[in-house]
């Protein structure tokens, strides 16, 4: 087969071309059909070389020297310096999805270390035959944060007597 250049192609096609696989990537709505779509896609050698581009891109955003990431990630120089004049060229595709990636990984972090213990799940699942207790809690909770708000804003609590 052909080697295919991208930039060999006239440039009305070319824009045509590149405009066609953002419409395609934009199709992809979700975690799965993002796997799905890249699985046909790549070939898994492929997709290495795009994950370890993304994974230069993370360390070099993140302040690591050349030196740190070539050890570290067992990456040539030449990989480090590529994605280094895109970071400095553009830089901003890499920077979004970073951002949106630390969200996406804090949110997960944040899941696994949420304790559910067997009662909370019980209690969740026959909420009528734990009613009191349930409200109980609710009310414990709510009085203690009306509690510390008025604290914070220094106001005394007004009974009626």
């Amino acid at each position: 087969m052909a080697k295919f250049y991208l930039n060999s192609l006239p440039e009305k096609a070319r824009v045509n071309l590149i405009g066609d696989f953002y419409d395609m990537m934009n199709c992809v709505k979700n975690r799965e059909e993002c796997r799905i779509f890249l699985r046909d896609l790549l070939t898994p050698d492929e997709m290495a070389m795009l994950i370890r581009r993304m994974n230069v891109a993370i360390f070099l955003l993140k302040g690591f020297t050349f030196e740190e990431i070539k050890d570290h990630l067992k990456v040539s120089a030449d990989k480090i310096s590529s994605v280094h004049r895109s970071l400095e060229k553009h830089g901003e595709g890499y920077a979004l999805v970073m951002k949106r990636l630390e969200k996406i990984k804090s949110k997960r972090a944040k899941r696994s270390e949420m304790p559910i213990n067997e009662m909370q799940m019980i209690r969740k699942k026959y909420p009528g035959y734990f009613l009191f207790n349930n409200l109980f809690e609710k009310i414990s909770k709510l009085l203690a944060e009306r509690k510390n708000e008025l604290r914070i804003n220094n106001k005394k609590p007004y009974l009626k007597r």
